[in-house]
């Protein structure tokens, strides 16, 4: 199955298949296997359910299109992927529970749920959902800092405060790096993934605007001078 979803991922992107529709065609490649046979048994003897196996095929599709931003948080994990399938629209809530799944976290059950709190990181209205960006979620002055309950803050936490003090109070930026404390080698990973233009909307045949999103600009910006706000910590030079 690992096999099969490494060589399909790798096709569809040559061939130009994106987001969602990358997602359900790889998923659907690495169901091959298991209807091969009538029955497939886990080491023990016990049967492997249709649905144990679907989950398995999805988190490998979702390990295998993160690449090295694997080895970040859930949370990240999901947001990252949940931008380049979704953008920024209002998705049905049960297709993004799945790729909540897949990605091993919960969407709104359980103490760590993401539409938690005031800075949650997805939004639901009714049967749909959407996920929040640094504008609507960056303003929460607890947000990217360890907590009692949570030692280790999830790494898009701290890039959302981090752009939303890069454009409102860059005198806040120091202190939020010492105080969360995050692997700046991974912060800086899952931020270049989220620029990637793989990530923004198709553009329009022959258009020239720029359709990244905000978040996505704003991304730009702060990677441009990285070394020296995040890695030296000299911002105030950098963001003038």
């Amino acid at each position: 199955m690992k096999k099969i979803v490494r060589e399909r991922v790798r096709l569809f992107l040559e061939k130009g298949i994106t987001g969602a529709d990358l997602n359900i065609a790889a998923v659907g490649a690495g169901l091959a296997p298991y209807t091969r046979y009538a029955r497939v048994e886990l080491p023990n003897g016990e049967e492997l359910a249709a649905a144990a196996y679907l989950d398995e095929v999805q988190a490998e599709v979702v390990r295998v299109l993160l690449g090295e931003a694997v080895k970040a948080d859930k949370a990240t994990q999901f947001y990252i992927m949940g931008r380049g399938y979704y953008g920024e629209a209002w998705v049905d809530f049960d297709e993004v529970n799945t790729l909540a799944r897949a990605t091993g976290i919960e969407l709104d059950t359980g103490a760590e749920s993401l539409v938690r709190g005031r800075s949650g990181l997805v939004e639901k209205k009714g049967s749909k959902v959407r996920l929040r960006d640094y504008r609507e979620r960056g303003d929460d002055e607890r947000l990217g800092l360890p907590s009692a309950e949570k030692p280790k803050a999830a790494l898009i936490d701290v890039l959302h405060r981090l752009l939303w003090l890069a454009e409102n109070d860059n005198s806040g930026i120091s202190d939020l790096l010492a105080e969360s404390m995050p692997d700046k080698y991974l912060l800086r990973l899952s931020a270049q993934t989220l620029a990637g233009r793989a990530l923004a909307a198709e553009p329009t045949p022959g258009a020239v605007r720029d359709e990244r999103t905000a978040e996505q600009r704003a991304i730009d910006s702060l990677l441009a001078s990285w070394r020296r706000v995040v890695d030296e910590g000299r911002w105030c030079s950098a963001l003038r």
